[in-house]
């Protein structure tokens, strides 16, 4: 779920947060340029390619719900590490 949420509600923002997007973008972003490297030439990756970076945009912009992010960055660790079990 992807929603506005430009500083928060008490008008700063919140470091908790703030890591929260850092973390997971930094967990996104190898993942885009592998599968750039290796996908994007394909015409079929370019989908894939259109919706990876909205998402970098949403993380960057802070519109995602935080709870998402973090199972977001669970998933990719889970993902880097073969552990595709690991997440609850």
């Amino acid at each position: 779920m992807i929603r506005s949420n430009p500083g928060g509600s008490s008008g700063g923002s919140d470091p908790v947060n703030e890591a929260v997007y850092t973390e997971a973008l930094q967990a996104l972003l190898p993942l885009i340029d592998f599968y750039e490297q290796v996908e994007g030439t394909k015409k079929n990756a370019q989908d894939v390619l259109t919706r990876l970076a909205s998402l970098r945009a949403a993380l960057e912009e802070k519109r995602c719900n935080p709870g998402v992010c973090t199972i977001l960055r669970q998933l990719l660790d889970c993902l880097d590490t073969g552990n595709f079990g690991g997440v609850d």
